[in-house]
């Protein structure tokens, strides 16, 4: 992820040294040069947030999907399109070699952002499996066992002071395993939320 953030980053560049080029040599009309200019100077940004995310240290698969949570590679590859399309004429060539770059790199980005969500949601769901193995069955044991001392036919074999403390305590640590998936289920869902756009679809509407 990170060496195809890096590969977009000089893609940016070009595209607004070659603007800025062939404006210093015919100016182009100031919608073009404004929009040009918003879709460069957006993606710069992220892609500089997210270069600058994956490079601290101790950078995993959990920072490599998260840094890309937000970003909606859809905008910035049919805004490059429609630039194409509305002026194809005023385009010079370089600048549109330069956002064929840009609308390969993005793609490329997409691709990767599928397969690392598919990966963490995958790693995600292996966690709550253990996670909820090691964690339930304590606490059903538990359960029975504290079910069990109250429901002998002597009568309860814990002092009435300690199963006042015990009884509260069981009980919460009966909740442990709703709280752990409900956790899980809230993070998973916001992943696939925020990665419900796949390139060359989109659910969000200018």
């Amino acid at each position: 992820m990170l060496l195809l953030f890096r590969s977009i980053d000089p893609k940016g560049e070009a595209l607004s040294a070659e603007l800025a080029a062939d404006e210093a040599a015919s100016p182009e009309s100031e919608r073009l040069v404004a929009e040009v200019d918003a879709l460069v100077a957006g993606l710069d940004e992220h892609v500089e947030y997210v270069i600058a995310h994956l490079t601290r240290p101790n950078t995993g698969l959990n920072y490599a999907l998260f840094a890309t949570l937000n970003a909606e590679y859809e905008r910035y590859i049919y805004g490059a399109w429609r630039l194409r399309t509305e002026h194809a004429d005023a385009l010079p060539e370089a600048v549109v070699d330069a956002l064929d770059g840009l609308v390969e790199g993005l793609e490329q980005v997409d691709v990767a952002r599928r397969m690392f969500k598919t990966a963490f949601i995958q790693s995600e769901l292996a966690a709550l499996s253990r996670t909820l193995l090691y964690i339930g069955i304590p606490v059903q044991v538990g359960t029975v066992v504290l079910m069990l001392l109250f429901t002998a036919p002597a009568g309860t074999a814990v002092a009435p002071a300690t199963h006042r403390l015990l009884i509260p305590t069981v009980v919460t640590v009966g909740f442990a395993p709703i709280i752990l998936l409900a956790a899980y289920i809230l993070r998973l869902a916001t992943i696939a939320k925020r990665t419900a756009s796949m390139y060359p679809f989109t659910n969000q509407l200018d």
